[in-house]
């Protein structure tokens, strides 16, 4: 398994006001911010399963322009890896994207700095699974790379590296409007119920009349628009 490392070259319809900035000519991508890609090891070519969500190169449009791109999701990475010719490149995590999947799915991703239940940031990019006025419900899929293990005698055998699915996190916009960052699910009720300052009682008794959990895509939203009813 290979992996793509990343010379960063911007690519924008404006591109004269970056100087030495190198542009891509047939002007396809003339208005995308990406990373061209030059290949390097560092998943051993023995590892099991992959770091994509589908190793596919996926139709796409984004962010709204005319021409259909052809996308793959690295989860262990958090990119966006677009197939151009004979290169690969990678979308920049430094700016926004709106990804819409042509393959019948009509999945939509969109690129995003979130805040981790333990406080931690970055950026990544996330399937939307519901909006409305009040707030907007993203999806977090996960995959984790385990490093391959070299026999330490001649009694043991090498483990091969290997991908595995992780727990998918749900991931919120701001219910107070404070930031544009997005806010992970908490998973444990009491910090989920948390989020509804002024309103936890009333939430948490609805909870537990109706059984939900903040485990589940449909229970979130009830309860979000319960909350939001309010």
């Amino acid at each position: 398994m290979k992996r793509i490392s990343f010379i960063p070259i911007l690519v924008l319809a404006c591109a004269s006001t970056y100087g030495q900035i190198q542009q891509v000519n047939n002007g396809r991508l003339d208005e995308l911010v990406f990373y061209v890609g030059t290949n390097s090891i560092e998943y051993d070519d023995e590892s099991e399963g992959s770091p994509y969500l589908s190793e596919a190169f996926i139709p796409a449009n984004i962010n709204g322009l005319k021409e259909t791109q052809f996308v793959r999701f690295n989860a262990v990475e958090s990119i966006i890896e677009l197939k151009d010719m004979d290169d690969v490149l990678t979308l920049s995590n430094s700016y926004d994207y709106i990804i819409e999947l042509l393959d019948g799915s009509e999945k939509m991703y969109e690129t995003h700095v979130f805040i981790n239940e333990d406080r931690t940031t970055g950026s990544s990019f996330f399937e939307k699974l519901h909006s409305s006025e009040k707030y907007t419900l993203f999806l977090k899929e996960r995959i984790i790379y385990t490093p391959p293990k070299k026999a330490k005698s001649s009694y043991e055998q090498d483990v091969p590296g290997k991908f595995k699915k992780g727990r998918a996190l749900f991931y919120l916009t701001d219910l107070n409007l404070t930031n544009d960052s997005l806010m992970e699910v908490p998973r444990k009720k009491k910090n989920f119920l948390s989020l509804f300052k002024g309103k936890r009682k009333s939430v948490e008794k609805f909870m537990k009349m109706e059984k939900l959990k903040p485990e589940k895509k449909e229970d979130i939203i009830r309860i979000l628009n319960f909350y939001f009813r309010q």
